[in-house]
């Protein structure tokens, strides 16, 4: 914000796109112009000074709620876990992924059994081979859902 809103900066850059044409440039040169010069409106640079403190003060609110939800997100893939009990149920997972849903199970405290969490190397192989669709469409909407339907207030 502090450089999209400089008044200073954005006269430099507003004289250079308005006299874009006289200088000679070629295309690219013309292009990094204008994109400039449109990045510094789109972001505020004709606002007042009211209306620049209140712009700030909404990308600041923004700035703290998008590292909020993404901490929350990825609380929410860290906390699910699908527990799986019968070994007919993994059918089609390689072994290397079986061995790794038992480790985590053994975490777990569910020794005896196999999770699987959201985090992508378990998430990806399960979904990818376990032909029992029941358990694929279970880990397939916890997946969908840990942005928005957790104990996480996303």
């Amino acid at each position: 914000n502090d450089i999209l809103l400089d008044p200073e900066i954005f006269k430099k850059i507003k004289r250079c796109y308005e006299t874009r044409f006289d200088q000679n440039l070629d295309k690219e040169e013309l292009m990094i112009i204008e994109k400039t010069y449109k990045s510094f409106v789109r972001n505020g640079a004709l606002l007042s000074d009211e209306e620049k403190d209140v712009l700030r003060n909404i990308d600041e609110t923004m700035s703290q709620l998008t590292l909020e939800f993404s901490q929350n997100v990825l609380k929410a893939t860290h906390d699910y876990i699908l527990e799986v009990t019968d070994q007919a149920d993994l059918e089609g997972l390689p072994e290397g992924a079986v061995e790794a849903a038992s480790e985590l199970a053994e975490k777990k405290g569910k020794k005896g059994s196999w999770c699987f969490s959201l985090d992508m190397p378990s998430l990806i192989p399960f979904m990818t081979y376990v032909k029992k669709r029941e358990l694929r469409k279970k880990l397939y909407f916890a997946n969908a859902s840990k942005n928005f339907n957790t104990q996480f207030d996303n």
